[in-house]
């Protein structure tokens, strides 16, 4: 029952790591092609200093950790930086509008910071590049 769990394990951090990976290269890409005027436009009216600081580094985070999420490098950091990415959304731009994504809330922005935190938590499982990077590290055989 314990290899089934661990592989069970793994086989959800790869899904959760590929889903979420492929989403925010998408999200980083999309963002990339449209142009920085719209999304600086909308950071600068929420009053977020430096809009295209941000918007600059939203895009590399999205298009470069989605890649990275998605092969299992640097898990645990890069999933911190998505959360970190998720609650400055909330604070700076959902808080206000409550929790109902559908008024503008931070119902998904929440939601995608406790999935980041799972990662953080667990790392990418045995199915991530870093098992080859650092195979010493976490449960043997599941986590990484």
């Amino acid at each position: 029952m314990q290899k089934f769990l661990r592989v069970l394990e793994s086989a959800v951090l790869l899904i959760v790591r590929l889903g979420f990976g492929a989403l925010m290269f998408i999200r980083g890409w999309t963002r990339l092609t449209d142009g920085s005027a719209v999304y600086t436009a909308r950071l600068e009216a929420a009053g977020l200093p430096w809009p295209s600081v941000f918007f600059w580094g939203t895009v590399i985070l999205e298009i470069g950790g989605g890649v990275m999420l998605a092969c299992g490098v640097l898990t645990r950091l890069v999933a911190a930086g998505f959360a970190a990415e998720c609650v400055m959304t909330i604070l700076w731009l959902h808080w206000w509008n409550g929790l109902s994504v559908a008024a503008g809330g931070w119902e998904y922005a929440g939601l995608m910071t406790l999935l980041m935190l799972v990662l953080v938590g667990f790392g990418g499982g045995a199915m991530a590049v870093d098992r080859l990077l650092f195979p010493h590290s976490g449960r043997a055989g599941a986590r990484a």
